[in-house]
């Protein structure tokens, strides 16, 4: 991604030092999101100058698939499905931020 994400620990995990559950921060790589214990805040979620075309709603309700066929249908990019629904989602935002 472009900048820094905004997340909140939904349990306790480790990010540079011990999170809490509920603890926002921020990290630094959209990679370094991870879908077992942290959510994307919503503030980060969607940059105000990111224009999806109305479908960053969607985006959010998009399994790791539908993230990878969006991916490929409006950027041509082949997104990695080992990666976390998250970071693919802040992969896709970045593409779009960069068009």
């Amino acid at each position: 991604m472009s900048g820094p994400i905004e997340v909140t620990a939904t349990q306790p995990g480790y990010y540079g030092s011990y999170r809490q559950t509920g603890d926002t921060f921020t990290v630094e790589k959209a990679e370094d999101v991870s879908d077992v214990w942290m959510s994307v805040s919503s503030e980060s979620a969607v940059s105000p100058d990111v224009d999806l075309a109305g479908d960053a709603d969607d985006l959010d309700q998009m399994d790791k698939e539908a993230l990878e066929a969006y991916a490929k249908q409006h950027f041509g990019v082949d997104l990695d499905r080992r990666k976390s629904e998250a970071t693919m989602r802040a992969e896709i935002r970045e593409l779009a931020a960069a068009e």
